[in-house]
């Protein structure tokens, strides 16, 4: 079997959390470019994605591929990356790949912590604010991430596994699990969701045979969690706690 040529030049976008996460792989190397946007997500991500191209010299038309991150995370985010994506996509007729925040998650961890290692477990985790963790356990294997469905877990649940008993645990939970007064794990690896490791997960999705998207109607969000916020009763409730 001749080996899949992978695409060389590809634009990444993230805009899950309140860092807007951009990465570009050229022939030459990998270009990153953060942004703490927060809310301001939308207003400056085409503006971005424009500079990141022109100071890489890197034409839209040179572009062969895009990955988005296709949530869970914050919902307006989300839907940033996946509009922005959907219009570059019609607009250069290029096929999209849509990625697991939590993956890209675990791919951080991997890279840190066991970057050669086989059978590796990661339980992934990234605030859903509300009191609440979206997360997956997650498995490198055999080049690339298997992971279960991705779940709500609340921040105690969190706070409550036993140290030396658990996997090691990704995400982005420290600051949340603090300012709730819970223990933060001690297997906790600092990590957050990154358009270069999307990139990555993208790759290794597209050298095992999984398919990229060629119809951008077909990139939707994954929200996990359908409900957007608390109410003024809830809100009040989890301040008494």
């Amino acid at each position: 079997m001749m080996p899949k040529i992978l695409p060389q030049t590809i634009l990444a976008l993230d805009c899950s959390t309140d860092v807007l996460s951009l990465a570009l792989l050229t022939p030459e190397k990998m270009h990153m470019r953060e942004l703490a946007a927060g809310a301001q997500s939308s207003q400056v991500v085409l503006h971005e994605i424009e500079h990141l191209l022109k100071d890489t010299q890197t034409p839209k038309s040179a572009l062969e591929l895009l990955v988005c991150g296709r949530g869970p995370g914050a919902f307006t985010g989300v839907r940033v990356a996946i509009a922005v994506m959907q219009g570059l996509a019609f607009a250069q007729a290029l096929p999209v790949f849509a990625v697991s925040g939590l993956l890209a998650i675990a791919e951080d961890a991997r890279m840190a912590l066991a970057a050669d290692a086989e059978n590796w477990q990661v339980s992934a985790m990234l605030d859903a604010r509300m009191g609440q963790v979206y997360t997956a356990n997650c498995v490198w294997h055999e080049g690339r991430w298997c992971s279960n469905s991705e779940e709500i877990l609340d921040y105690g649940a969190v706070a409550q596994v036993l140290d030396g008993l658990a996997p090691i645990m990704a995400g982005n939970v420290r600051s949340a699990l603090g300012m709730a007064n819970l223990p933060v794990p001690a297997a906790l690896q600092d990590a957050q969701p990154s358009a270069a490791a999307l990139l990555r997960v993208a790759l290794q999705e597209i050298a095992a045979g999984v398919s990229v998207l060629h119809d951008p109607n077909a990139l939707s969000p994954v929200y996990v969690r359908n409900k957007v916020a608390q109410t003024t009763a809830e809100r009040a409730a989890q301040t008494q706690r």
